[in-house]
């Protein structure tokens, strides 16, 4: 309404279709970018043989991810006036190269633990200790990745500053690790109880919680390190 200083985007209305029409672009744009993943759980068995090919197809969910983070972050901005989609592939575009920094080796590790379980080395004294091992890991390893994503997604840094940055972070605010390490528990018994695919259409969802999560750090790194400049 002219004059009234009521604008369009503060209409309840208009910010729930807003909101939804991102979460639907955000959503099928992560989909459609890690579809070989999701194909594969769907047409290959779960054998050692094929741990390359699931490792190879799931290396696109790193930047798929980072590019969501970016745009669900940005959603609803006073000053963002880009599509869901123009916000999407502005964050693929920004962060796909350092995603694959932190997400290559992290994939590694994981498809190294399914080959051990695959192939019966876990059932041994050695695998056992191994997988406990690698369970120690995790619980600062996952943490860890979920920030390095989330600070690749909203800053421009080095990649070894990120590393060391959210390491920091993750020992030092242990109520945001624990958000994460709870979410990413979560997802796991969402699939094991459901389909392996099950959080295919889910990739805003999953952008969403941790972007929520990841707040502290977020505008620790704006107040302390960029002065409120995030990377666009």
């Amino acid at each position: 309404m002219s004059g009234s200083g009521f604008e369009a985007h503060d209409r309840p209305f208009y910010r729930a279709t807003d909101g939804i029409a991102m979460f639907l672009a955000v959503s099928g744009w992560f989909l459609l970018l890690t579809l070989p993943f999701w194909l594969g759980l769907l047409l290959l068995a779960p054998v050692v043989g094929n741990a390359a090919v699931f490792a190879l197809t799931a290396l696109p969910i790193g930047p798929a991810l980072v590019a969501a983070l970016y745009a669900i972050r940005r959603r609803g901005g006073p000053t963002e006036d880009r599509t869901p989609t123009q916000l999407y592939f502005a964050g693929l575009r920004q962060g796909w190269r350092q995603a694959l920094v932190f997400w290559t080796p992290f994939l590694a590790v994981v498809t190294a633990a399914m080959v051990t379980t695959l192939t019966g080395v876990a059932d041994t004294g050695a695998g056992a200790a191994w997988q406990f091992a690698f369970a120690l890991v995790l619980l600062v390893a996952v943490p860890w990745l979920w920030l390095t994503l989330t600070v690749v997604a909203n800053f421009t840094f080095r990649s070894r500053d990120v590393a060391r940055l959210c390491m920091f972070y993750t020992l030092t605010k242990p109520m945001v690790s624990l958000g994460l390490i709870a979410l990413t528990v979560g997802l796991g018994l969402l699939v094991a109880q459901t389909f392996d695919w099950i959080l295919a259409p889910l990739g805003s969802v999953v952008a969403w919680a941790v972007v929520t999560l990841a707040r502290p750090v977020t505008d620790h790194v704006e107040d302390h390190f960029v002065g409120g400049d995030t990377a666009v």
